[in-house]
């Protein structure tokens, strides 16, 4: 996790979503759909699923098609499987 907040800090889009999610006055109200991005335990959230900063997709993908509980599941199996998981 703590990786995660270092590539955080150089990742652009990630820094401006996380400042604008901080300064948000309110949240939203329980009877509105979740929010879209929130900030939980110091990392951000986006659709309430981990949003990763640009420096780990790659590490991220090859983790995740490199692990042998995957096996070889071809291209379209192992983008199902991480974007179930982030």
């Amino acid at each position: 996790m703590e990786r995660i907040k270092e590539e955080g800090k150089k990742d652009n889009n990630y820094k401006q979503a996380m400042e604008q999610e901080a300064m948000a006055e309110e949240p939203a109200p329980k009877d509105q759909k979740a929010k879209e991005i929130r900030i939980e335990n110091s990392l951000m959230l986006r659709r309430n699923l981990l949003w990763v900063p640009n420096g780990l997709i790659q590490q991220i993908m090859e983790s995740e098609h490199d692990t042998k509980v995957a096996g070889h599941m071809g291209q379209d199996k192992t983008i199902e499987l991480i974007r179930r998981n982030f």
